[in-house]
């Protein structure tokens, strides 16, 4: 359901793309340090953005990069009440990932430095995982899933053609990788990723 949601919104993001008249496309080249669990990464990509208007665009790329999950809960109260049991998980994965994020932006500060806002949903391949511990938690395997990411940047225009970029991104909130069985409630954990990314682009029209 979660993947047709998707295919839903690329869709409708076509529709919307090409009811535009401004046709700027440019090719992404990105890489960048990332944290998932307890572990710091490289990731790399490549993409395509698509400009809207003046201030808004979409891009859409493909990411190679790690999505991990540590977790520990430790219950020490001793009512009557406990919802949870004591659990701890460790999950390890190599993924590809395609983000689909729309971007606003705007000048900041000098003509040549943009400001800019992403969101959007990102359709995941799980290419290896591993459940290194998975102690009193139930597995829950899904090797494609959807989750959203949310991120802020700056880009710096070299030239007409030119530009250089650095964004933070968080991607989470989907994909989960476990199943908590509480007594009224159940809890599941998904990867959640942290990046910082430097990128080239280059205006292809």
């Amino acid at each position: 359901m979660k993947i047709k949601l998707f295919y839903l919104s690329f869709i409708f993001l076509s529709v919307c793309i090409n009811a535009q008249e401004k046709n700027d496309l440019n090719l992404l080249i990105e890489t960048g340090i990332e944290k998932s669990g307890n572990k710091n990464n490289l990731n790399i990509g490549i993409g395509l953005e698509y400009f809207l208007s003046n201030k808004s665009a979409l891009n859409v790329r493909l990411k190679y990069g790690q999505a991990n999950i540590l977790s520990e809960y430790e219950n020490n109260s001793r009512g009557l009440f406990n919802l949870t049991s004591p659990y701890l998980i460790s999950y390890k994965s190599s993924i590809l990932s395609v983000p689909l994020m729309y971007k606003i932006q705007n000048k900041l500060f000098f003509k040549k430095i943009t400001f800019n806002f992403n969101i959007g949903p990102a359709l995941n391949f799980t290419l290896k995982d591993t459940y290194l511990i998975a102690e009193n938690i139930e597995k829950h395997e899904n090797n494609i899933y959807i989750n959203f990411g949310i991120g802020i940047g700056l880009s710096y225009n070299i030239n007409t053609k030119n530009s250089v970029y650095i964004n933070g991104e968080y991607f989470g909130f989907g994909g989960g990788k476990t199943d908590k069985k509480g007594f009224l409630i159940s809890t599941r954990r998904w990867p959640e990723i942290s990046q910082i990314n430097i990128g080239f682009k280059y205006k292809l029209n």
